[in-house]
């Protein structure tokens, strides 16, 4: 499981994944909550600097496990990832994911798929995020995507199976099961709503890098191209 979250909230979620009986992971070494304590302030400096990868507003990885136990004769141990961004973690789904098989998540509230007809019906992967530096990472992403069944779409312009223009998440291309018994709360980043809005742009747009199909822009860039070059 990957857990994104900003830089406040991780040394409450490492610690509360410690309290229920995973531990923290650095180098295939486990240590105590006190060492993951330490790691979590150092992010501090690098939160406040703005610090980043390949112009990827990733700040920090954080790995957990828990105790191995048996289930069906099978050793088992889940893993938990602790991914802290420097934007808003939908911010992050939407704009840094590789493609539009992966744009699904849980928040406190609700669990989102946003592209449910590519995904859930067409068993369909638009590719929307290239990174040149993450060859090997890539393939390796191109073959588990495949190997469960998906089309992975790198360069087309057959895109039917997603609706172009603007969009939010929460509308009604959109694929929501809200979780009714959970009471309203203040996170530290205050009041955070679904209604999150962006702009799916094909290859026409002129935005779209070479070797993917869609880019899943911020709002404005649709607005731009309709108003200066009738897009």
């Amino acid at each position: 499981m990957d857990i994104y979250l900003r830089a406040s909230g991780v040394e409450a979620m490492g610690c509360w994944l410690i309290r229920n009986g995973y531990r923290y992971k650095f180098h295939s070494r486990l240590y105590s909550d006190i060492h993951f304590r330490s790691d979590a302030l150092a992010l501090t400096a690098k939160c406040v600097k703005g610090s980043s990868s390949f112009e990827n507003p990733l700040l920090a990885v954080y790995n957990f496990t828990e105790k191995w136990r048996h289930v069906d004769n099978n050793r088992l141990a889940r893993c938990v990832q602790l991914i802290v961004v420097d934007v808003d973690p939908i911010s992050y789904v939407l704009h840094e994911f590789h493609s539009t098989v992966v744009m699904n998540f849980i928040t406190p509230t609700s669990a989102v798929c946003v592209f449910p007809r590519a995904t859930l019906v067409d068993r369909r992967s638009f590719v929307t995020k290239i990174r040149p530096q993450h060859k090997e990472e890539w393939q390796r992403w191109l073959q588990k995507y495949r190997s469960r069944g998906f089309s992975v779409v790198e360069d087309a312009v057959d895109v039917e199976s997603v609706l172009l223009g603007s969009r939010y998440i929460g509308d009604s291309h959109t694929f929501v099961v809200y979780f009714q018994d959970m009471p309203p709360t203040r996170s530290i980043y205050g009041n955070h709503g679904l209604v999150y809005r962006f702009d799916v742009l094909d290859r026409s747009s002129g935005v779209v890098a070479d070797g993917a199909c869609l880019r899943v822009a911020e709002p404005y860039i649709w607005t731009l191209l309709s108003k200066y070059y009738g897009y």
